[in-house]
């Protein structure tokens, strides 16, 4: 994306007669000096960038504005520039009808290229009078500095996703959209920045989720217009929308981008996380453990991999992975809670409690309302007591109806205390949006800012201490209600014999 301030850097170049000033944002002619706006400028620098080829719409929007506008301010622009253009004739500002615009400048296709140079090459950039400034060799290598700078961009910001550190995904997509502004061509950073917005869009606050959807599905016909086959793009996209209830769907899109490379990682990132959803839990495992052994240094995939272990039994396994990853990323959000969550429902108590007495090792994330919840769980599993019990209950109830991801952690607590009734109703509330315990669309403000009713999730049902649950003839009736059973007919499996 080219930004106001970036035209600070560029250096003067001339469109025949004319001298444009990106800088001073200022075109200079034989009738004088014309001053433009800084929109109408980084419009003209782009056309100039791709001086004789033609610049679609989409593309003028996505490197000037970066969000969605009305037509009317790409067209005051393009009207601004040609005023600005006017004084020489032979500076020419076309109009593509239904697709875009091109700058060219008479006399242009006769100038010499040298041999196997192609004409774009030898004249892209900011303009002709850039390459004569800086001459070939030192054009060449600013480009490549642009390239490598790129590159940089985009290796870091892939780092960021694939670390799955939730605070910081606004950087990757901050990285991705300088990246995109010095390589507009390159699909992979186009793709990426579409996943980062994907992210965003499941994670901001609700006046900033149709932004962040509109810029991610840009992003991603970007990438697919440059390589139809772009994976990042293609995963986000599948995943841009919710799957609950369309696990078929999103499962085909998947594992379509898994035919072309049976190693994209972020593809089978999601697959993993929606097979656990439709209780596929040995087949969810195998593809985690596959992204486990691709990405062993990643927080996030080390502590899925670690309740994937949980969830098919292998309760050693994931000790092991989240021991380690708890030393060495001690202040992690998903780390810090899952090592937390294993305890819990294996029934270490005394763990539990432990971590959270550790007040100095524990994320900004696990305040009180973590004590609140857990405590009086741990209590009951303790002692079993029916006073104790009903305490535990009506405090999952009470979290339930106020965070959706309170929720599900008080479905798997109230049917490992055999609270059966109030684990349905808490159910009903989640995934069915019924009864008395329909949890707030988004979260509590003190934590990230998911609209988790909108994105609701099933993962926990399939889970040890949610299997009693299926042995309810409750359990039929929630399942047609929320698609799980329609998706077993589709596919012709269902959960695991486990589950």
């Amino acid at each position: 994306m080219l930004t106001p301030s970036d035209l600070l850097a560029l250096p003067d170049f001339a469109l025949g007669t004319l001298t444009v000033s990106p800088a001073r944002r200022t075109v200079v002619g034989e009738a004088g000096e014309r001053s433009l706006e800084p929109r109408f400028m980084q419009v003209l620098v782009l056309l100039a960038r791709h001086r004789g080829e033609v610049v679609s719409r989409d593309m003028l929007l996505e490197q000037v504005w970066g969000v969605p506008v009305g037509d009317d301010s790409l067209n005051r622009a393009i009207a601004g520039v040609r005023k600005a253009l006017a004084p020489d004739p032979a500076v020419r500002l076309e109009t593509i009808t239904r697709t875009g615009y091109r700058l060219s400048v008479e006399g242009d296709e006769a100038a010499e290229t040298p041999p196997g140079t192609d004409r774009r090459t030898a004249i892209a950039g900011i303009g002709t009078a850039a390459v004569l400034a800086l001459g070939g060799g030192a054009w060449w290598t600013l480009e490549r500095r642009r390239a490598n700078r790129a590159a940089d961009l985009v290796g870091r910001a892939d780092r960021i996703l694939r670390d799955g550190r939730i605070e910081q995904v606004a950087e990757a997509r901050s990285l991705l959209e300088r990246a995109v502004a010095d390589e507009t061509r390159d699909p992979k950073a186009w793709g990426l920045l579409a996943y980062a917005c994907r992210d965003l869009a499941e994670m901001a606050p609700p006046g900033e989720v149709t932004a962040m959807v509109e810029r991610a599905s840009m992003a991603a016909r970007r990438a697919l217009a440059l390589d139809a086959a772009e994976p990042h793009a293609r995963v986000a996209l599948a995943t841009l929308h919710p799957d609950f209830s369309h696990w078929v769907e999103v499962e085909d899109q998947l594992r379509a981008v898994l035919a072309d490379d049976a190693d994209q990682f972020y593809a089978l990132n999601a697959l993993s996380l929606l097979l656990q959803a439709v209780g596929r839990s040995s087949d969810s495992h195998a593809m985690r453990m596959r992204t486990f052994a691709m990405e062993p240094g990643s927080p996030a995939v080390n502590f899925k991999a670690a309740l994937a272990s949980w969830v098919t039994g292998d309760t050693r396994e994931a000790d092991r992975i989240l021991d380690r990853a708890l030393v060495t990323w001690p202040l992690h959000t998903g780390v810090w809670h899952a090592r937390l969550l294993v305890f819990a429902f294996t029934g270490r108590t005394g763990a539990v409690l432990s971590m959270l007495d550790d007040t100095s090792s524990r994320p900004a994330s696990a305040g009180p309302p973590v004590d609140q919840f857990w405590r009086p769980f741990m209590k009951a599993l303790d002692s079993r007591a029916a006073a104790d019990r009903i305490e535990a209950r009506d405090t999952m109830l009470a979290f339930a109806g106020g965070s959706p991801s309170a929720a599900t952690h008080a479905i798997m607590g109230l049917a490992m205390l055999d609270e059966i009734d109030a684990a349905y109703a808490v159910c009903d509330g989640l995934l069915l949006r019924r009864g008395p315990t329909v949890s707030s669309l988004w979260e509590q403000p003190e934590g990230p800012q998911i609209n988790a009713q909108f994105w609701r999730r099933t993962m926990n049902l399939f889970t040890p201490p949610s299997r009693v649950l299926h042995r309810d003839p409750r359990w039929g009736e929630l399942c047609e209600g929320i698609g799980l059973a329609d998706y077993w007919r589709t596919r012709g499996i269902g959960p695991d014999a486990r589950a």
